[in-house]
């Protein structure tokens, strides 16, 4: 389970720091939040966040848990991104060697 700030943060491709800026509080603060180890976080934090995220509801939704999603069915998420960096790399490193992909 992550809480909705995460999954909001993700879906809009923001990373930590760049949420953090936008809202003008730490990336520490932020992940502190997203992974419940601040629990209930003051209402200007909350505030602050929907602002940043441009969040149209109640701000205390942020901080409410969600169902994981698979990576594929979350736009915005860096691991997909890295793991189609990470391919193309491979692909044309073995395009240099003289190697084709049987895919």
């Amino acid at each position: 389970m992550t809480r909705m700030i995460q999954a909001e943060r993700e879906r809009q491709g923001l990373t930590r720091a760049r949420l953090a800026r936008k809202a003008e509080m730490s990336a520490s603060t932020v992940g502190q939040i997203e992974s419940g180890y601040i629990g209930t976080p003051y209402s200007v934090q909350l505030e602050k966040l929907a602002a940043a995220l441009q969040w149209a509801g109640d701000p205390r939704e942020l901080v409410e848990e969600v169902e994981d999603r698979a990576p594929n069915q979350t736009p915005g998420w860096a691991g997909g991104r890295a793991a189609a960096h990470r391919t193309s790399q491979r692909t044309g490193s073995l395009r240099a060697r003289g190697c084709e992909d049987d895919a």
